[in-house]
């Protein structure tokens, strides 16, 4: 399963990350809205609010 994780203290995201790698899923993390929607819709005009 592929999962994104938007967290933007690098802590928690780290330790959230480790976990489900662990269980072994392929995790992105994005660190605010703007950069999860550039991943998701690369190019898009979509994210450009």
């Amino acid at each position: 399963m592929k999962i994104l994780i938007v967290e933007d203290e690098p802590g928690i995201a780290a330790f959230l990350k480790q976990g489900l790698e662990e269980e072994s899923h392929a995790v992105h993390v994005a660190e605010d809205g703007k950069r999860a929607c550039n991943w998701l819709y690369p190019g898009s005009m979509i994210c450009s609010c």
